[in-house]
């Protein structure tokens, strides 16, 4: 058993680290969608999650913070996008013992009137498509600082009358240190490949991402350690081969007495939206959040992202 978790170990850091290899002729790809985040949270965070993503969210952004996950938890999101864009997630993820944990999920995005702009989720040109991810994901906890973690995919495209599919292997790293004040993770998405969509496959959006996040400041109740108000402050780079396009994401937080959360978030090098705005609320296990996109004028608007978590 210890030699079958050791070679896990080993295959998935080999995976991780062929982001080095050059990803020479990608074109962009109809499974963009792939590369944009299932949750209000990340999104409004400016897209990003690889350095905290945890339980039932892990199983998209990193399977990593699937390891040593405790108890159990349930995912739901509907993205309103630009035109009749929209995307369904639901994830769900379990505590495996004291180390491993897994995930499962399922995501799909549909729009039907031709209106999908190149920047959205889906490829431009097509008046009707449906793309649908369905996935598993394990993670396992090494000592009390670091996790690591591999997720598989089974996808599927259809443009018009036309329909492909395909499989994708994803792969992470996550550390913590401080009490979790620092974390760090590293993940590597969507490696795999498509079967033939009416002339040639479909080049997948291979995402590789570095992420980080700090929480500076906070302020406890004197009298009873109470949290009273906690900050976390974000950033990471992604670069995502399809497009061969590198991102940088910003975001800060703020918690109100453990229960209200607001969010801001910047995305660069994106040329329909930059800002993103969100906020949440938590209690006795369930979590609400909501996230705004604004959009460039002339491209229908803002996109909102609604999302809700219970653990149990």
């Amino acid at each position: 058993m210890r030699h079958l978790v050791r070679i896990f170990e080993i295959a998935l850091l080999a995976t991780v680290l062929t982001v080095l290899a050059p990803t020479a002729g990608a074109q962009d790809s109809g499974l963009a969608f792939l590369a944009v985040g299932l949750d209000a949270e990340s999104l409004a965070l400016g897209n990003q999650a690889a350095a905290t993503a945890t339980g039932a969210l892990a199983n998209f952004w990193n399977p990593a913070g699937l390891g040593g996950f405790e108890g159990a938890q349930v995912a739901a999101s509907h993205h309103i996008w630009i035109s009749d864009v929209r995307t369904y997630g639901a994830l769900a993820a379990v505590g495996l013992g004291k180390e491993w944990g897994g995930g499962a999920f399922l995501s799909t995005t549909r729009f039907g009137d031709g209106g999908a702009q190149d920047s959205g989720p889906v490829a431009p040109g097509a008046d009707e498509a449906e793309f649908l991810a369905i996935g598993v994901g394990l993670g396992r906890r090494l000592g009390s600082q670091l996790r690591i973690g591999g997720g598989f995919k089974v996808l599927s495209e259809q443009l018009a009358s036309s329909r492909s599919f395909g499989y994708a292997f994803d792969g992470g790293l996550q550390a913590s240190f401080m009490d979790d004040d620092v974390r760090l993770g590293v993940a590597l998405a969507n490696v795999g490949e498509m079967g033939t969509l009416n002339v040639e496959p479909t080049k997948l959006p291979r995402v590789f991402r570095v992420g980080a996040s700090v929480s500076p400041f906070r302020i406890v109740n004197a009298f009873d350690s109470t949290l009273l108000f906690d900050t976390d402050l974000y950033a990471e780079v992604s670069h995502n081969s399809a497009r061969d396009r590198t991102q940088v994401h910003t975001g800060m937080s703020g918690i109100v007495l453990e229960t209200v959360v607001v969010r801001v978030g910047y995305l660069s090098n994106d040329d329909l939206r930059n800002w993103s705005f969100g906020a949440g609320l938590q209690a006795a296990g369930l979590v609400f959040d909501y996230a705004l996109l604004p959009f460039e004028e002339g491209f229908g608007g803002a996109a909102h992202i609604l999302t809700g978590t219970y653990s149990f």
